[in-house]
């Protein structure tokens, strides 16, 4: 969840309670006390410098919070965690350099997604079990596919430009410390003819 209501925070303290893993990313200004209530209720809180001020310092030992996450764009981020039952102390990751800068749209989403896909690939019964170094391996692999996204128009200009096996390519040459060379798309996507709505003209 990013934007918080009462309705988004009943509806995550229903998931949470059958089970479900809450991620909290804010977006925006919220309401003090709903974001407090969100960060409580959340197992990973992952949040830009740009809501510091806003976030640090709410993760209370009554938290359900797991991992917290903060990112500083091309400085990498830092991460602490509870996966040992006592809180770490702040770590950090560089950044991994993107080997082409086009547009960072959708670059936090895809690090949130890479890092929640390789950490469930890692460790399938989630962060209850997780190590330490599954941790950092997994934010690891998150941040490489934040770089690989900025290669690309859009916040997913990369799908429509590179098959499966090209990004996994990709992404272990980035993991390596390499550069490789991304494709380059001049044409819209194949995939907008097949989501164009049928009853438009054009």
């Amino acid at each position: 969840m990013d934007r918080l209501s009462r309705g988004i925070l009943d509806l995550a303290a229903l998931a949470a309670k059958s089970g479900a893993l809450v991620m909290y990313e804010p977006s925006g200004v919220s309401e003090p006390r709903l974001l407090e209530e969100a960060i409580a209720l959340a197992h990973v809180v992952k949040y830009s410098e740009t809501r510091l001020t806003q976030v640090e310092n709410l993760w209370s030992r009554s938290a359900a919070t797991m991992i917290e996450i903060q990112t500083f764009g091309d400085r990498g981020l830092r991460y602490r965690h509870m996966l040992g039952g006592e809180r770490s102390g702040w770590l950090t990751l560089p950044a991994i350099d993107a080997p082409r800068l086009v547009d960072t749209c959708g670059s936090g989403d895809w690090c949130s997604a890479g890092f929640l896909a390789e950490t469930f690939r890692l460790q399938p019964a989630g962060f209850q079990q997780l190590k330490p170094a599954q941790l950092a391996r997994a934010l690891r692999y998150g941040q490489a596919l934040a770089a690989w996204n900025c290669g690309f128009e859009g916040a997913r200009g990369g799908m429509y430009t590179s098959t499966k096996c090209a990004f996994e390519r990709q992404i272990s040459r980035l993991l390596a410390g390499d550069m490789p060379a991304l494709p380059v798309s001049t044409n819209p996507p194949a995939e907008a003819e097949h989501i164009a709505c049928p009853a438009c003209a054009a």
